[in-house]
C-alpha cells in the first residue's frame, strides 16, 4: 500500500479514537505525522508514519500525559499492509481499554495517573528482563572465552613440553 494511503488510514484512526475518548475531564489531542529522511535540500523520503493520541487532564503535567500510538514503517514509498493492520488493531485495543477505564472512573485524572504508572511499571519490567537476558548472555560469552583461553594455554604448555623432549 502506498504510504499516502496508510497515512490517510492512520489520520482517520486517530480521529475516530478521539471521538471514542470524548470523556468529561479528559483532554485529548491527536497527531499524525511522517518522519522523513532528507535526501537532499529539496528531496526527502518518508521513513515512518506515526499517529498518536495524548490523553491528559487539567492539572496534570506533560510527564503525566498518557500516550497511545500506532506506527507504520515506510520502505520505498510502501507500507506493509499486514503490519499496518496489526498496529491499528493494537491501537484500537488500547483506545477501547482507555475509554472503558476512563469512562467508568470517578476521577479521570486519577485514572490517567494510574494508567501511566502501569505503563511505567510494564516498561521497567521489560527493561529488567532485557538486562537480565543480556547479563546471562554476557556470562555465557565470558565462560566460553575463559574455556578457550584455558584450552589455548594447555596447547601452548603441551607444545613447550613436547619441544623440550624433541
Amino acid at each position: 500500500m502506498k504510504y499516502i494511503e496508510a497515512k490517510e488510514r492512520l489520520e482517520a484512526l486517530v480521529a475516530d479514537a478521539k471521538d471514542k475518548l470524548d470523556i468529561v475531564g479528559v483532554e485529548v489531542t491527536s497527531e499524525c505525522e511522517v518522519a522523513e529522511n532528507s535526501v537532499s535540500d529539496t528531496e526527502a523520503e518518508p521513513l515512518m508514519i506515526l499517529a498518536s493520541l495524548a490523553l491528559s487532564a487539567e492539572g496534570l503535567s506533560e510527564d503525566d500525559t498518557y500516550y497511545i500510538s500506532a506506527e507504520a514503517v515506510v520502505e520505498d514509498g510502501e507500507v506493509n499492509e499486514d503490519a499496518l493492520n496489526g498496529a491499528i488493531e493494537r491501537f484500537n485495543a488500547r483506545v477501547d481499554e482507555a475509554a472503558e477505564r476512563l469512562g467508568a472512573a470517578a476521577d479521570p485524572k486519577e485514572m490517567l495517573l494510574t494508567m501511566g504508572k502501569e505503563i511505567d511499571e510494564e516498561l521497567e519490567r521489560i527493561y529488567n528482563e532485557e538486562v537480565a537476558r543480556s547479563e546471562r548472555a554476557m556470562k555465557k560469552d565470558i565462560k566460553i572465552a575463559l574455556l578457550a583461553t584455558l584450552a589455548l594455554a594447555l596447547v601452548v604448555i603441551a607444545a613447550v613440553v613436547i619441544s623440550r623432549f624433541i
